[in-house]
Order: structure tokens, then C-alpha cells, then sequence
């Protein structure tokens, strides 16, 4: 398994992040959506505005969607593929943490203060991968994906 420094690619990353029609540029997209939902979200649960957190957090399903396919077409191919150990084995961990934790959220009947306290643990985690994608995951992907592992990803963001 090999390691790589991620931050020389970030500058190479932007240039996929910005370019239309890329996946990386839809996953950024996505990205940015679920960041404003969740400062909503936020927003709201510091208000405690339940009745509003309630009927926002199921637009957050975007994540389920958004992390199957970073697990198909990013993660397994980085490491099974390209050795690369990093992203698949860490960053699926706090993927799928986030996913049991709005699972939680939206079984939960009793949408007390404690509900909107895991709201907000929620979205924090949430954003943090975003943050971790944008620094860390789509530089990986710049360096090691070739054209077919594009092809790949935009077909999976696809049919996702």
C-alpha cells in the first residue's frame, strides 16, 4: 500500500472541481448543497425550530446517494485499484457514521432537545467530510484516476 502527500494535488483538484460536467465538479456541487442544508438545519435547531428541522432533514438523503458513490467509484477503486489506503479505510468510517446517525434522526418520534442536539452533532460530521473531500479525497482522485475511472464516476453519479 503506498502513501501520498495530498497537498500538492489541491491546486490540480480545483481545476476538476470547477470544470462543468465533471464528477468531481457534480460531487462538489453536491457538496455545497448539503453544506447549506445543514447551516440551515443548524440555524434552525439553535432556534429550536423543530417543526423546520424536522421537514429539512429528510433532504439530506442526498448524502446516502452522495456517499454510496464515493464508496463504488472512489473508495474501492483507490484502494483495490491504486493501493491507496487512506480514504478508503478512514474516510468510509465517518461516511458511514454520519449515515447511522441520520438514520437515527429521521426513525426518531420524539423531537426533543435531545433530538436536535444529535441534529447537530449530524451536521457537523456532515460537514467535516465535506471539508475532508475537498482536501483530501479529490486530490487523491486527481492523482491516481485516469480517464475510465472518470467515465466510471460520472456513470455512477448517474444512476446513483
Amino acid at each position: 500500500m503506498t502513501t501520498i502527500d495530498f497537498s500538492e494535488n489541491l491546486n490540480v483538484a480545483r481545476k476538476y472541481v470547477e470544470k462543468d460536467g465533471h464528477p468531481l465538479c457534480i460531487l462538489t456541487e453536491e457538496n455545497k448543497k448539503i453544506n447549506e442544508l445543514c447551516i440551515n438545519i443548524i440555524q434552525s435547531a439553535m432556534a429550536e425550530d423543530t417543526f423546520f428541522v424536522s421537514n429539512v432533514i429528510p433532504k439530506l438523503d442526498i448524502i446516502r446517494k452522495h456517499y454510496k458513490t464515493k464508496l463504488e467509484y472512489i473508495y474501492i477503486p483507490l484502494k483495490e485499484k491504486y493501493g491507496l489506503i487512506g480514504p478508503a479505510d478512514y474516510m468510509s468510517v465517518d461516511d458511514n457514521e454520519v449515515i447511522s446517525i441520520y438514520d437515527e434522526l429521521i426513525r426518531c418520534d420524539n423531537r426533543d432537545k435531545e433530538w436536535l442536539g444529535k441534529v447537530l452533532i449530524f451536521c457537523e460530521r456532515a460537514m467535516k467530510i465535506v471539508n475532508k473531500e475537498k482536501n483530501i479525497l479529490f486530490a487523491a482522485v486527481v492523482r491516481k484516476f485516469n480517464e475510465d475511472d472518470y467515465s466510471r464516476l460520472l456513470q455512477g453519479i448517474m444512476t446513483a
